[in-house]
């Protein structure tokens, strides 16, 4: 920490030095002093044009790596509360506090410091930590409110987030189009499984071997919405233009269309006319939800067909785009939850006698000789492990642009090899059409 105290006072000095110098030749060519540019405006300028700058020093220190080190919520607020008053130029832009003792509180002092419009990060790793719900979800408000964001990268893989906090992860991203890397591996639970050895050599970090069990309190239990997490940050990645836009949401609606079936549940009842009123509420009500999300997408696709097709989408444009996906997400968790509702219906007028619910936990049970003997046949969705298919990055493309060529983008975020070089990995898109009755090629 000494170091970057000593850099933030340097810098303050040099800058203003440099700021003073380049308003004096400002002044003198342009022979008018009533009306000199800003300090700030003039030191982005010259930043950007002259090499000689303070902020353009090679030796500065940009990014802070303090890894697998027990660093505690003491070390994070003290980091944090160091950037935000002392680094005035953005000059730190990677942060990296992998594997240690992190929680909540220590979330909370970094969200202090990214909802801060100076806040100049770009990359910020805290896989392996404890963040909680309440930390992650501070990190993802900071992001929403701090419309100036330039982070491109979070990790918070392997940490106790819970559904409650990859939601608030979900929704900050409906409004976030920045973010083109969200990496929440090992989140997910997995029952009777050891979380397996994580090699973070990718991230330029020490490989961590964990033996620790994986319980399910604090895991993420609905894939579902990882799943979201990952499309949304791979449309921010992929930036795709309307046309590709346009083709992602045919295509998708056309592969929905083509794979929906009607799936009403049927078992064995003493009483089927209760079964059927179930089953056809259970239908109805689906129906009258997708029927309205449908019509949102049809709407948003006719706005997109009357303009320019070899632009990208307009930010408001793609929180569109992502609210229609949101909206199906939620059409698709209310038609599983009454799928269950239905099937314990079911199940309870088969043996009414022979069912017992629990009240405080909405369990549905089969009672036993003994209460040890009871077993457990129905549970509340929220409370399941919902496992969907693991999509691939070739998957993600086709849904979102319809195509699975796109071009790696050489100007994007870098990453770090094995050898600790950095390396570009964001795609550049460009608008191409499909190939007829040839293999597509994947890159």
């Amino acid at each position: 920490m000494l170091k970057l105290e000593t850099q933030f006072r340097n810098l303050d000095i040099k800058v203003a030095q440099y700021n003073l110098e380049h308003e004096l030749d400002y002044t003198d060519q342009n022979e008018d002093p009533d009306f000199p540019p800003s300090s700030k405006s003039s030191s982005d300028k010259s930043r950007n044009d002259d090499p000689k700058h303070p902020l353009n020093n090679p030796n500065l220190i940009r990014d802070i790596h303090y890894v697998g080190r027990s660093a505690d919520d003491l070390f994070a607020t003290q980091i944090s509360n160091l950037l935000i008053t002392g680094d005035n130029f953005g000059s730190v832009t990677e942060l990296w506090l992998n594997n240690n003792m992190i929680s909540d509180e220590g979330a909370s002092a970094i969200a202090s410091f990214l909802e801060l419009p100076s806040c100049a990060l770009v990359e910020l790793w805290l896989g392996k930590n404890k963040i909680g719900p309440v930390g992650t979800a501070l990190i993802s408000a900071a992001l929403s409110s701090n419309e100036k964001t330039q982070l491109k990268c979070l990790g918070l893989y392997s940490n106790p987030m819970g559904n409650a906090g990859a939601g608030c992860l979900a929704q900050m991203l409906r409004g976030n189009h920045v973010l083109v890397t969200v990496d929440v591996h090992g989140c997910l639970y997995e029952e009777g499984k050891h979380e397996p050895v994580i090699e973070m050599e990718t991230y330029g970090c020490r490989v961590i071997e964990s033996d620790e069990p994986m319980g399910e309190e604090g895991c993420v239990t609905n894939q579902r919405l990882l799943d979201v997490i990952q499309k949304f940050s791979a449309f921010n990645r992929i930036n795709p233009t309307r046309e590709q836009a346009i083709r992602g949401l045919m295509k998708a609606a056309s592969t929905k269309k083509s794979s929906t079936s009607s799936v009403s549940p049927t078992s064995k009842s003493s009483s089927p006319s209760d079964s059927g009123n179930s089953s056809q509420s259970y239908q109805k009500t689906s129906e009258q939800s997708e029927d309205q999300h449908q019509q949102k997408v049809s709407k948003f696709l006719s706005e997109l067909c009357v303009k320019p097709g070899s632009e990208h989408l307009t930010n408001e444009e793609k929180r569109s785009w992502k609210d229609c996906e949101w909206e199906g997400f939620q059409v698709e968790m209310e038609k599983a939850r009454e799928f269950q509702s239905v099937i314990d219906d079911q199940m309870a007028v088969d043996d009414d006698s022979s069912f017992v619910e629990d009240e405080t936990s909405g369990i549905v049970r089969r009672g036993g000789a003994g209460l040890g003997e009871e077993e457990e046949i129905g549970h509340n969705l929220d409370h399941e492990v919902v496992k969907t298919e693991s999509k691939s990055w070739r998957d993600l493309k086709m849904n979102i642009s319809g195509s699975a060529r796109v071009l790696p983008n050489r100007s994007g975020p870098k990453r770090r090899g094995k050898n600790g070089a950095a390396a570009s990995g964001k795609p550049r898109l460009e608008s191409i059409p499909e190939p007829e009755k040839q293999e597509t090629t994947f890159i």
